[in-house]
């Protein structure tokens, strides 16, 4: 080791500054030692470990001078080392230009973790104990990274000159030499983003005045009127709802209301309020909506109460209550379709276009005399409207109503009369052999109901009284078992029923439908009115007669019957010789 009073590059910066503590005066010994060359001489052939030099001289000075208090040697505050120990630190620390500079064991260093394997590279000329080429990558441990940053953090902390302390004046509190002092590592650089400064709240004062300048007490007061205010009409509003869907207070008053197929919720609403049920339309619109209201009220005529709430109301509009008004209705017999639609129409039972499309499009039950019954015409039911006396409901459902008279046909129509239907077809087989019609001709023109129905309904228009139905029925089927000589049936009932007027002209006699029995032979294609039981028992079993004409006397009320036509004709002279 060279005398540092004769080395002529001694760093100024080596000598220790009283300012400095222990901590302080050792970092800057590290960072002298960091700027120290280490590239060996070319020749040198041996290498020392300054750090080993370093740690000795440091732990002696430490270990044997304690510092001293400020007390024992006020001359000497701040001092740490003595001239000998710091010209000895000097001469440890001093650079040198010698070919025995001494450089770090940088196998200590491996060891240390502070530089890596690939540190170090081996030299080109493969002698042994020749150290490789360093690259200075020091502190490459990833631990020793994490704790204390990489090399440029470290020189730039170490780097950096620390600020002169205080001088000591009291040695309370002072760290003695040697001892070992917690560590404390860098700063690491973060980007945390400062929190802005919280600012300070100054606690309000106590104002005695509110908004607009009203003072808090007085201001409390008008809230709470305002909250009675409030609770008080919100009050009252549901009260009046209560009454309205409760019914309360009401007096007792009955109301008729009429509701047809067309009403909706709307037209509805307005009855009910017309008639004095509700008061607040609005209220039961929501009420109907949520109870699902048109879904249970049926068309008719009801009675109902102002005490009736609106559950109430809804349950007495329902298709099927007690309380519905009724009326009778007497069906004559022999009414066709029409007439009888306008009956129920002026009744108020239904109207005459509902029972129409009811007839082509209702809801009707499978009935067996229907069977082969065309719906195609709103007089397609003629014939099975049985005549009697009905009870129905005001504002009634069309299908049930024509479903109560067709029920009413087959109850009629027994099993006794469908047994005199086969009794019928062997009377009238017998009557068309003897006229020397074929068997094929007369299988192929046995009587059905429906044909039944037809001579029924002609029977029941041409009769003037019960006593001639069977009379009447007899010349019809005399004529249908003989068509070679009587071909057109001649009834003056299916033409009135094509016209419209009884009075029948010459020119209706000439009218083409296959309801002119003038024109067309056989049977018409279906029933002309709605015939009794009285017809249709005639028409299933006639009276056995050669009559094929008759003609009514005016005078008498009556037809009068004849076997030929001879004396049809001179009846019907004598008739005119009684109105001259």
């Amino acid at each position: 080791m060279n005398d540092s009073k004769n080395n002529p590059k001694q760093d100024p910066g080596s000598k220790q500054d009283p300012n400095l503590n222990p901590e302080a005066y050792l970092d800057q010994l590290l960072q002298q030692f960091l700027d120290t060359p280490t590239d060996p001489p070319p020749d040198s052939s041996a290498q020392t470990d300054p750090w080993d030099k370093i740690e000795e001289e440091a732990e002696e000075i430490i270990e044997n001078k304690p510092i001293e208090s400020a007390e024992a040697a006020p001359e000497e505050k701040g001092v740490l080392f003595s001239e000998d120990e710091d010209a000895l630190l000097q001469e440890i620390l001093a650079s040198s230009d010698d070919a025995t500079q001494v450089l770090p064991d940088k196998n200590a260093l491996k060891a240390a973790g502070l530089i890596s394997s690939k540190n170090t590279e081996p030299d080109n000329t493969g002698s042994e104990g020749t150290p490789g080429k360093d690259t200075d990558e020091f502190f490459v441990d990833p631990d020793f990274l994490d704790a204390f940053g990489d090399k440029a953090e470290l020189e730039q902390i170490f780097s950096s000159t620390p600020e002169p302390s205080a001088p000591v004046e009291e040695t309370e509190g002072l760290v003695p030499m040697g001892a070992k002092t917690q560590e404390i590592d860098p700063p690491r650089k973060e980007n945390v983003q400062e929190e802005p400064p919280v600012q300070k709240k100054h606690p309000k004062k106590n104002n005695p005045y509110g908004m607009f300048g009203i003072p808090h007490f007085l201001s409390t007061i008008i809230w709470l009127i305002l909250v009675v205010c409030i609770g008080a009409g919100i009050g009252r509003l549901v009260w009046d709802c209560a009454t309205d869907v409760l019914a309360f207070g009401r007096e007792d008053k009955a109301v008729t209301i009429t509701i047809t197929a067309n009403d909706d919720l709307d037209s509805l609403t307005d009855k009910l309020e017309t008639t004095g049920l509700i008061t607040k339309p609005g209220l039961f619109k929501l009420y109907a909506k949520l109870s699902h209201t048109m879904q249970k009220v049926g068309p008719g005529t009801y009675e109902l109460n102002t005490l009736y709430d609106y559950h109430a109301l809804v349950q007495m509009m329902s298709p099927n209550a007690s309380n519905r008004v009724t009326v009778d209705v007497m069906i004559p017999e022999g009414y066709t379709c029409a007439q009888i639609f306008e009956l129920l129409q002026k009744k108020g039972v239904c109207t005459v276009s509902e029972l129409e499309n009811a007839s082509i499009n209702g809801k009707l039950a499978n009935y067996w005399f229907l069977e082969g019954v065309k719906r195609d015409s709103k007089n397609c039911l003629e014939g099975y409207l049985f005549p009697d006396t009905y009870t129905f409901y005001i504002g009634d459902s069309a299908d049930r109503v024509l479903n109560k008279m067709l029920d009413n046909f087959d109850v009629r129509f027994t099993e006794n009369m469908a047994a005199k239907l086969e009794t019928l077809n062997q009377t009238l087989a017998k009557m068309m052999a003897a006229n020397g019609l074929s068997q094929e001709y007369i299988d192929q023109h046995k009587m059905t109901i429906r044909e039944v129905v037809i001579i029924a309904s002609m029977i029941e228009k041409e009769t003037s009284g019960i006593e001639e139905n069977y009379l009447i029925s007899s010349v019809i089927y005399n004529r249908l078992t003989n068509p070679n000589e009587y071909p057109h049936l001649n009834i003056d009932a299916t033409l009135v029923y094509i016209t419209g007027h009884t009075d029948l002209t010459q020119e209706d006699m000439k009218l083409d439908s296959p309801y002119n029995t003038y024109l067309h032979k056989g049977l018409i294609p279906g029933p002309i009115s709605n015939p009794g039981r009285a017809s249709l028992d005639a028409a299933l079993d006639p009276e056995e007669t050669k009559y094929y004409f008759y003609a009514l006397d005016p005078k008498a009320n009556s037809h009068h019957f004849s076997k030929t036509y001879e004396e049809h004709q001179a009846f019907l002279e004598s008739l005119k010789k009684n109105e001259e």
